[in-house]
C-alpha cells in the first residue's frame, strides 16, 4: 500500500494497520504527519459539553471556560454546561482509550 487513502481510517483494525506500516517505514513523512493527525483528533474529539445544571439570577458558573460553558436559552435560562469525556465519541466506538492514542502519537514522534 501507497499511503493513507481517502476514508481509510473506519476501524480500529484500519487504524493499527497504519500505524503499523508507519513503524516499519512504509509511509512517507507527510504521510505519518497525516496518521498523526488522524490519532490527535480522536483524542480532541472525545470531549462534548453536557447540560449541568441551570443557573440562578447571577450565579456565576462553577468554573471558566473551556471546562464549563453557560447558554441562555429562549426562555431566559441560565443553563451551565460541563465539558465531559463523551461515551460516545469515535475514539470510545472503535475501541480505543485515550492512553492508547496516546502511546500511538508518541511512537509516532521520531517516525
Amino acid at each position: 500500500m501507497i499511503g493513507i487513502p481517502r476514508n481509510a481510517l473506519k476501524t480500529r483494525a484500519d487504524f493499527e494497520m497504519l500505524h503499523q506500516a508507519a513503524m516499519r517505514g512504509d509511509l512517507r513523512p507527510h504521510e505519518v504527519a497525516e496518521l498523526r493527525k488522524h490519532w490527535q483528533a480522536l483524542l480532541n474529539g472525545r470531549f462534548a459539553y453536557e447540560a449541568d445544571r441551570v443557573l440562578g439570577e447571577g450565579e456565576e458558573p462553577d468554573g471558566d471556560e473551556p471546562e464549563y460553558r453557560v447558554v441562555t436559552n429562549e426562555d431566559g435560562a441560565r443553563i451551565q454546561y460541563k465539558l465531559v469525556e463523551s461515551a460516545s465519541s469515535r475514539l470510545v466506538a472503535l475501541g480505543f482509550t485515550a492512553g492508547e492514542v496516546e502511546l500511538a502519537l508518541a511512537e509516532l514522534e521520531g517516525k
